[in-house]
């Protein structure tokens, strides 16, 4: 009868409690993320806007090489980088 009883609590209850505590494990988990998170759909709005502006600034910048080559690009990048330091030189 003691064999049977110790087999149930081996496959039955050390299983269920494992299971449990797992479980506690994961809620405690949440409840510590849960605060994080609403900060952060706090700001969300902030980003996105701050997004946008950023993505308007680059839209007006212009962020390419002119050249019908990457030879022709690099010569002209070139020619401006001369340009920008004797500006600076003078």
């Amino acid at each position: 009868m003691l064999m049977a009883l110790l087999g149930v609590y081996f496959l039955v209850v050390t299983p269920l409690v494992d299971f449990y505590a797992e479980r506690q494990s994961d809620l405690e988990n949440r409840r510590m993320l849960l605060p994080r998170l609403k900060i952060a759909a706090q700001e969300l709005p902030g980003l996105r806007a701050k997004v946008s502006e950023l993505r308007s600034a680059v839209g007006t910048r212009k962020v390419t090489l002119d050249g019908s080559s990457d030879a022709v690009a690099a010569a002209n990048l070139q020619s401006r980088i001369e340009e920008l330091a004797a500006s600076v030189a003078r």
